[in-house]
């Protein structure tokens, strides 16, 4: 007998035919009301960085050169010579001095909590009088 009863359950009928229908409809008019504000949040900022310090160092050379030297780098220390040109009866180029330049990145950790601001908006769909009128959607 339990055989013939669960016959009976797994017993089922096909379909022969299957159809669905499907429209759109045009909303011209929908109240959407929306509602926003200005809030805070606390924010926690962890970032790295770098201060970078460069002194200059004037040393003075007096001395007249014929072309200018070249800007070059020794160690972590960048010499740029500067000349200045003097007009006299002939052309010399003098040496005044060389800018030395030493760049100190000294890394350091800011930690800090910052107040930023955020909207929040938040809103309810009603249907339009068209919708409720032609029976596709339900008052609320």
């Amino acid at each position: 007998m339990p055989d013939q009863e669960q016959q009976t359950k797994d017993l089922r009928i096909p379909l022969h035919v299957e159809e669905i229908s499907v429209s759109r409809c045009e909303i011209k008019k929908a109240t959407v009301p929306g509602r926003s504000g200005y809030g805070t949040r606390e924010q926690l900022i962890d970032e790295e960085l770098t201060q970078v310090r460069v002194e200059i160092e004037r040393v003075p050379i007096d001395r007249a050169v014929d072309v200018v030297p070249p800007i070059r780098q020794e160690g972590d220390i960048t010499i740029i010579p500067v000349v200045e040109e003097i007009v006299v009866v002939e052309r010399r180029l003098v040496l005044r001095y060389i800018p030395s330049q030493v760049l100190n990145l000294n890394p350091n950790t800011f930690v800090c909590f910052n107040t930023l601001p955020c909207v929040p908006v938040a809103g309810t769909f009603f249907p339009g009088r068209r919708l409720l009128e032609a029976g596709l959607a339900e008052p609320l």
